[in-house]
Protein backbone atom coordinates (compact mmCIF):
# COMPACT_ATOMS: atom_id res chain seq x y z
CA UNK A 1 0.00 0.00 0.00
CA UNK A 2 2.67 2.30 0.82
CA UNK A 3 4.30 1.96 -2.70
CA UNK A 4 1.01 2.44 -4.12
CA UNK A 5 0.79 5.59 -2.80
CA UNK A 6 4.52 6.55 -3.76
CA UNK A 7 3.66 5.59 -6.78
CA UNK A 8 0.41 7.88 -7.30
CA UNK A 9 2.36 11.19 -5.48
CA UNK A 10 4.92 10.73 -7.93
CA UNK A 11 3.07 11.25 -10.72
CA UNK A 12 3.39 14.10 -12.29
CA UNK A 13 1.35 16.41 -15.39
CA UNK A 14 4.21 15.68 -18.31
CA UNK A 15 3.12 11.91 -17.04
CA UNK A 16 -0.60 12.37 -17.24
CA UNK A 17 0.39 14.00 -21.00
CA UNK A 18 2.44 10.76 -22.00
CA UNK A 19 -0.51 8.77 -21.10
CA UNK A 20 -3.34 10.60 -22.88
CA UNK A 21 -1.02 10.57 -26.10
CA UNK A 22 -0.36 6.77 -26.12
CA UNK A 23 -3.89 5.90 -25.41
CA UNK A 24 -5.34 8.76 -27.91
CA UNK A 25 -7.38 10.47 -25.40
CA UNK A 26 -5.05 13.44 -26.12
CA UNK A 27 -3.00 13.88 -28.99
CA UNK A 28 0.19 16.22 -29.04
CA UNK A 29 -0.28 20.01 -30.61
CA UNK A 30 2.79 20.00 -32.55
CA UNK A 31 1.86 16.56 -34.50
CA UNK A 32 2.70 17.10 -37.78
CA UNK A 33 -0.09 14.91 -39.12
CA UNK A 34 -3.08 17.04 -38.31
CA UNK A 35 -2.70 19.57 -41.05
CA UNK A 36 -2.15 17.00 -44.21
CA UNK A 37 -6.07 15.74 -43.14
CA UNK A 38 -7.13 19.08 -43.73
CA UNK A 39 -6.06 19.29 -47.20
CA UNK A 40 -8.45 19.44 -49.72
CA UNK A 41 -5.44 17.95 -52.09
CA UNK A 42 -4.88 14.88 -50.65
CA UNK A 43 -8.83 13.56 -50.41
CA UNK A 44 -9.01 14.70 -53.90
CA UNK A 45 -6.43 12.50 -54.73
CA UNK A 46 -8.22 9.50 -52.70
CA UNK A 47 -11.49 10.54 -54.88
CA UNK A 48 -9.73 9.90 -57.96
CA UNK A 49 -8.47 6.85 -56.85
CA UNK A 50 -11.90 5.74 -55.79
CA UNK A 51 -13.46 6.88 -59.74
CA UNK A 52 -10.92 5.76 -61.83
CA UNK A 53 -9.04 3.03 -62.72
CA UNK A 54 -5.64 4.52 -60.53
CA UNK A 55 -3.90 1.24 -58.59
CA UNK A 56 -3.36 1.90 -54.92
CA UNK A 57 0.62 1.89 -55.44
CA UNK A 58 -0.06 4.85 -57.46
CA UNK A 59 -2.60 6.15 -55.21
CA UNK A 60 -0.18 5.65 -52.46
CA UNK A 61 2.96 7.14 -54.16
CA UNK A 62 0.72 10.15 -55.51
CA UNK A 63 -0.34 10.91 -51.61
CA UNK A 64 3.91 10.61 -50.89
CA UNK A 65 4.75 12.68 -53.30
CA UNK A 66 1.82 14.93 -52.73
CA UNK A 67 2.12 15.59 -48.98
CA UNK A 68 6.01 15.06 -48.94
CA UNK A 69 7.44 14.45 -45.44
CA UNK A 70 3.75 14.92 -43.44
CA UNK A 71 2.60 11.67 -45.22
CA UNK A 72 2.11 8.81 -42.96
CA UNK A 73 0.90 5.44 -44.62
CA UNK A 74 -0.39 4.23 -41.50
CA UNK A 75 -3.03 7.51 -41.17
CA UNK A 76 -3.93 7.20 -44.85
CA UNK A 77 -4.39 3.37 -44.53
CA UNK A 78 -7.70 3.33 -43.32
CA UNK A 79 -9.14 5.79 -46.09
CA UNK A 80 -7.28 3.73 -49.02
CA UNK A 81 -8.92 -0.01 -47.53
CA UNK A 82 -12.27 1.91 -47.60
CA UNK A 83 -11.81 2.36 -51.38
CA UNK A 84 -10.84 -1.15 -51.70
CA UNK A 85 -13.30 -2.76 -49.79
CA UNK A 86 -15.86 -0.99 -52.52
CA UNK A 87 -14.54 -3.52 -55.02
CA UNK A 88 -15.12 -1.11 -57.78
CA UNK A 89 -18.81 0.47 -56.01
CA UNK A 90 -18.03 4.05 -56.57
CA UNK A 91 -20.86 5.28 -55.14
CA UNK A 92 -19.88 3.49 -51.75
CA UNK A 93 -16.44 4.29 -52.07
CA UNK A 94 -17.21 7.59 -52.50
CA UNK A 95 -19.32 7.87 -49.29
CA UNK A 96 -16.67 6.13 -47.59
CA UNK A 97 -13.91 9.10 -48.18
CA UNK A 98 -16.57 11.06 -47.29
CA UNK A 99 -17.05 9.86 -44.09
CA UNK A 100 -13.28 9.98 -43.40
CA UNK A 101 -12.96 13.03 -44.54
CA UNK A 102 -15.84 14.49 -41.75
CA UNK A 103 -14.06 12.53 -39.09
CA UNK A 104 -10.47 14.30 -39.53
CA UNK A 105 -12.25 17.24 -40.26
CA UNK A 106 -13.06 17.59 -36.37
CA UNK A 107 -10.43 19.22 -33.89
CA UNK A 108 -8.86 17.04 -31.67
CA UNK A 109 -8.89 17.92 -28.04
CA UNK A 110 -6.27 19.60 -26.74
CA UNK A 111 -6.42 19.60 -22.95
CA UNK A 112 -3.75 22.32 -21.51
CA UNK A 113 -2.63 21.70 -18.06
CA UNK A 114 -2.11 24.30 -16.50
CA UNK A 115 1.72 24.83 -14.79
CA UNK A 116 2.18 25.00 -11.37
CA UNK A 117 3.54 28.93 -10.51
CA UNK A 118 7.25 29.25 -9.45
CA UNK A 119 6.21 30.57 -6.39
CA UNK A 120 4.38 27.16 -5.42
CA UNK A 121 6.95 24.88 -6.87
CA UNK A 122 9.61 27.00 -4.40
CA UNK A 123 7.13 26.48 -1.06
CA UNK A 124 6.76 22.98 -2.45
CA UNK A 125 10.27 22.70 -2.23
CA UNK A 126 11.19 24.49 1.04
CA UNK A 127 7.90 22.49 2.89
CA UNK A 128 9.66 19.42 1.69
CA UNK A 129 13.11 19.93 2.90
CA UNK A 130 11.63 21.37 5.96
CA UNK A 131 10.34 17.73 6.85
CA UNK A 132 13.13 15.94 5.24
CA UNK A 133 15.08 18.12 8.17
CA UNK A 134 12.78 17.06 10.63
CA UNK A 135 13.07 13.49 9.64
CA UNK A 136 17.14 13.94 10.35
CA UNK A 137 15.92 15.02 13.60
CA UNK A 138 13.85 12.16 14.59
CA UNK A 139 10.85 14.04 15.32
CA UNK A 140 8.88 12.54 11.84
CA UNK A 141 8.54 8.60 12.13
CA UNK A 142 7.38 6.53 9.28
CA UNK A 143 7.37 7.18 5.63
CA UNK A 144 7.73 11.59 4.54
CA UNK A 145 3.90 12.71 3.95
CA UNK A 146 3.62 14.26 0.33
CA UNK A 147 2.85 17.36 -0.78
CA UNK A 148 -0.95 16.29 -1.02
CA UNK A 149 -0.90 14.86 2.29
CA UNK A 150 0.54 18.10 3.82
CA UNK A 151 -1.70 20.79 2.20
CA UNK A 152 -4.68 18.51 2.55
CA UNK A 153 -4.17 16.07 5.24
CA UNK A 154 -6.77 13.09 5.65
CA UNK A 155 -7.56 14.57 9.18
CA UNK A 156 -9.03 17.85 7.74
CA UNK A 157 -12.01 15.94 6.12
CA UNK A 158 -12.41 13.38 8.92
CA UNK A 159 -12.62 16.80 11.21
CA UNK A 160 -16.23 17.70 9.66
CA UNK A 161 -17.88 14.72 9.45
CA UNK A 162 -16.70 13.96 13.57
CA UNK A 163 -17.41 17.53 14.23
CA UNK A 164 -20.03 18.75 17.39
CA UNK A 165 -21.25 21.24 15.37
CA UNK A 166 -21.94 18.49 12.38
CA UNK A 167 -25.73 17.96 12.46
CA UNK A 168 -26.72 15.23 10.09
CA UNK A 169 -30.47 15.89 11.00
CA UNK A 170 -31.06 19.01 10.04
CA UNK A 171 -32.90 21.53 12.36
CA UNK A 172 -34.58 19.52 14.38
CA UNK A 173 -31.11 17.88 15.89
CA UNK A 174 -29.95 21.49 16.44
CA UNK A 175 -32.83 22.78 18.21
CA UNK A 176 -32.85 19.64 20.33
CA UNK A 177 -29.23 20.65 21.14
CA UNK A 178 -29.73 23.98 21.79
CA UNK A 179 -32.81 22.94 24.25
CA UNK A 180 -30.26 20.47 25.84
CA UNK A 181 -27.39 22.88 26.62
CA UNK A 182 -30.01 25.77 27.64
CA UNK A 183 -31.43 22.99 30.25
CA UNK A 184 -27.89 22.20 31.52
CA UNK A 185 -27.19 25.86 31.53
CA UNK A 186 -29.85 27.23 33.21
CA UNK A 187 -31.22 29.15 30.16
CA UNK A 188 -34.96 30.52 29.27
CA UNK A 189 -35.91 29.50 26.12
CA UNK A 190 -38.92 31.06 24.59
CA UNK A 191 -40.79 29.82 22.05
CA UNK A 192 -42.38 31.27 19.26
CA UNK A 193 -46.20 31.13 19.52
CA UNK A 194 -46.79 32.50 15.99
CA UNK A 195 -44.82 29.48 14.15
CA UNK A 196 -46.22 28.36 11.07
CA UNK A 197 -44.42 24.72 12.05
CA UNK A 198 -46.46 24.51 15.46
CA UNK A 199 -50.48 23.35 14.55
CA UNK A 200 -52.78 25.22 16.14
CA UNK A 201 -54.82 22.89 18.91
CA UNK A 202 -58.39 22.85 18.09
CA UNK A 203 -60.11 23.43 21.55
CA UNK A 204 -63.15 21.40 20.36
CA UNK A 205 -61.58 18.13 19.58
CA UNK A 206 -62.54 16.88 22.60
CA UNK A 207 -65.95 16.96 22.23
CA UNK A 208 -68.02 13.48 21.56
CA UNK A 209 -71.07 13.12 19.96
CA UNK A 210 -73.34 13.52 22.93
CA UNK A 211 -71.79 17.05 23.93
CA UNK A 212 -72.59 17.95 20.28
CA UNK A 213 -76.42 16.80 20.85
CA UNK A 214 -76.21 18.47 24.54
CA UNK A 215 -74.95 22.21 22.92
CA UNK A 216 -77.14 21.38 19.93
CA UNK A 217 -80.15 21.28 22.51
CA UNK A 218 -79.35 23.83 24.90
CA UNK A 219 -78.71 26.82 20.70
CA UNK A 220 -82.53 25.46 19.96
CA UNK A 221 -84.02 26.24 23.41
CA UNK A 222 -82.21 29.50 23.26
CA UNK A 223 -83.00 30.65 19.82
CA UNK A 224 -87.17 29.52 20.89
CA UNK A 225 -86.68 31.63 24.15
CA UNK A 226 -85.61 35.21 23.16
CA UNK A 227 -88.04 35.76 19.35
CA UNK A 228 -89.97 32.61 19.13
CA UNK A 229 -92.28 33.83 16.64
CA UNK A 230 -89.68 35.41 13.94
CA UNK A 231 -89.26 33.56 11.04
CA UNK A 232 -85.25 33.79 11.30
CA UNK A 233 -85.93 31.60 14.71
CA UNK A 234 -88.38 29.19 13.05
CA UNK A 235 -85.94 28.02 10.20
CA UNK A 236 -82.84 27.78 12.59
CA UNK A 237 -85.04 25.58 14.77
CA UNK A 238 -85.92 23.34 11.99
CA UNK A 239 -82.45 23.17 11.01
CA UNK A 240 -80.97 22.78 14.38
CA UNK A 241 -83.61 19.70 14.84
CA UNK A 242 -82.71 18.23 11.98
CA UNK A 243 -78.62 18.51 12.93
CA UNK A 244 -79.60 17.15 16.39
CA UNK A 245 -81.48 13.97 15.08
CA UNK A 246 -79.18 13.30 12.29
CA UNK A 247 -76.50 13.30 15.56
CA UNK A 248 -78.36 11.13 17.33
CA UNK A 249 -78.92 8.55 14.75
CA UNK A 250 -75.13 8.48 14.11
CA UNK A 251 -74.66 8.19 17.84
CA UNK A 252 -76.80 5.01 17.57
CA UNK A 253 -75.24 3.70 14.95
CA UNK A 254 -71.99 3.54 16.74
CA UNK A 255 -73.30 2.71 20.25
CA UNK A 256 -72.93 -0.03 22.23
CA UNK A 257 -76.46 -1.61 23.19
CA UNK A 258 -76.40 -1.82 27.19
CA UNK A 259 -79.90 -3.13 27.19
CA UNK A 260 -82.47 -4.92 25.49
CA UNK A 261 -84.91 -1.97 24.67
CA UNK A 262 -82.13 0.68 23.87
CA UNK A 263 -82.36 0.83 20.01
CA UNK A 264 -86.05 0.98 20.27
CA UNK A 265 -85.50 4.25 22.64
CA UNK A 266 -83.09 5.78 20.33
CA UNK A 267 -85.28 5.40 17.32
CA UNK A 268 -88.02 6.94 19.34
CA UNK A 269 -86.10 9.79 20.45
CA UNK A 270 -84.81 10.28 16.33
CA UNK A 271 -88.89 9.72 15.49
CA UNK A 272 -89.67 12.85 18.36
CA UNK A 273 -87.19 15.05 16.72
CA UNK A 274 -87.77 14.71 12.85
CA UNK A 275 -91.67 15.06 13.88
CA UNK A 276 -90.53 18.29 15.85
CA UNK A 277 -89.05 19.50 12.79
CA UNK A 278 -91.78 19.40 10.33
CA UNK A 279 -94.40 21.02 13.02
CA UNK A 280 -91.85 23.72 12.80
CA UNK A 281 -91.65 23.81 9.02
CA UNK A 282 -95.54 24.06 8.84
CA UNK A 283 -95.58 26.75 10.88
CA UNK A 284 -93.12 28.59 9.18
CA UNK A 285 -95.30 27.93 5.78
CA UNK A 286 -98.51 29.27 7.35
Amino acid sequence: MIMAKEAWHSITAETIQHCWYHTQTQLLADSSNDLPFLDPGAWEILHQFASTDMTLPVAEEKLMTYLGNCYNNKDWCPALKSVMYAEGDVVKAHESLWKFSKICEHPKLIIKLPAHPPQAVAIEENLLKLVETLKSWNRVFGPLPSIEDLVNPAEESQEAEDSPFAFPEGDHEIIDQVVYKGQVNGWVIYEDEDSDDEEAQDPDADLTCCDDIELTERLEHLTLRWKPNAPLTLGLTCHLQDFCGSLCWEESLNAKQTTIDMPTKQCAVHKTQINQSNEVRQATSQ
